[in-house]
C-alpha cells in the first residue's frame, strides 16, 4: 500500500517534480483532507493546497497532466484551491489558478500535443467559445479543434505524430468516426485504408480481402473498406481507391 490509502475511488495518476499525483472522488489520503487530489512525497500523502470543490455531490476529478512546468487537472470541479475554476486548473507547485474562463461541463481527458494542451470531456464550450467535446489551449487562450465531436472524449493521446482522441462520439469534425478519431493529417486521401498516408499496394491489399463483403454495418463498414457507405464492397468503392491511386503525403 502507498499509506493507508484514500477514502474513494482514485481516476487519474501522474508524476509532477518527481512526486506521485493522485486525482479522484476521495476526499482523504492518507488520513488526511485532500479534496480530490493528493500527492504521494515517498513516505506520505500531502494535500495540494485546499484542492477542489463545487456544488455536485458527485464531484469528479478525471485527468491529470503536465503541461509548460504545471500540473494540469480536469473534472467536474468548479473551483480549485478556493478560487474559480470552471472544470480545468493548474498547480504551480503552490497555488491553484485557472485557465481562462474554463468549461461548461466536465474535463474526462488531457494531453499534450504539438506544445498546446489538448483538453477532452463532456462540454460543449471552451473559454466562452464553442467547442464541443475537445479544445485546444495555446497559452493564454481556448481554442476549438474543427468542429469537434457529437458525444464525449473519454481518451486522449499521442501516437505517430497525430493526436488521437476516444470516446463516446460516433462523428469527429462532422465525418463519420466511431468512438475515435485523428487529428493530425494535413490531408485525407479516399483509399488510404491502412492511414500510412499513401493510397498504394497495402491499401489494395486490405481492399481485396473485403472483396464483395456484405452486412458491413455488422462489420463496421468492413473495416472501413466500404468507402461509399453502402454496405456492401464493390465496383463504386474500388473506382474511389483507385481515383487516388499512388497519391499521399
Amino acid at each position: 500500500p502507498l499509506g493507508s490509502g484514500m477514502d474513494y475511488g482514485v481516476h487519474a495518476l501522474t508524476v509532477y517534480n518527481d512526486e506521485l499525483i493522485a486525482g479522484g472522488h476521495f476526499i482523504t489520503a492518507g488520513g488526511a483532507d485532500a479534496n480530490y487530489v493528493a500527492r504521494w512525497d515517498g513516505s506520505s500523502w500531502q494535500p495540494l493546497g485546499s484542492g477542489m470543490g463545487g456544488t455536485d455531490i458527485w464531484l469528479y476529478f478525471y485527468a491529470l497532466t503536465v503541461y509548460n512546468g504545471s500540473l494540469i487537472a480536469g473534472g467536474n470541479f468548479t473551483t480549485a484551491g478556493g478560487v474559480a475554476a470552471n472544470c480545468i486548473a493548474r498547480w504551480d507547485g503552490s497555488s491553484w489558478q485557472s485557465l481562462g474562463s474554463g468549461m461548461n461541463n466536465g474535463v474526462i481527458a488531457l494531453t499534450v500535443y504539438n506544445g498546446e494542451l489538448i483538453a477532452g470531456g463532456a462540454f460543449t464550450t471552451a473559454g466562452g467559445v464553442p467547442a464541443n467535446s475537445i479544445a485546444r489551449w495555446d497559452g493564454s487562450s481556448w481554442q476549438s479543434l474543427g468542429s469537434g465531436m457529437n458525444n464525449l472524449v473519454y481518451a486522449l493521446t499521442v501516437y505517430n505524430g497525430e493526436l488521437i482522441a476516444g470516446g463516446f462520439f460516433t462523428t469527429a469534425g462532422g465525418d463519420v468516426s466511431a468512438y475515435w478519431a485523428r487529428w493530425g493529417l494535413p490531408e485525407v486521401y479516399t483509399g488510404d485504408l491502412n492511414h500510412d498516408c499513401f493510397v498504394d499496394l497495402l491499401d489494395m491489399d486490405w481492399f481485396t480481402e473485403r472483396w464483395l463483403d456484405g452486412d458491413c454495418l455488422y462489420n463496421g463498414w468492413c473495416y472501413e473498406a466500404d468507402l461509399n457507405y453502402d454496405l456492401t464492397v464493390d465496383f463504386a468503392d474500388f473506382a474511389a481507391l483507385a481515383s487516388n491511386w499512388l497519391t499521399g503525403w
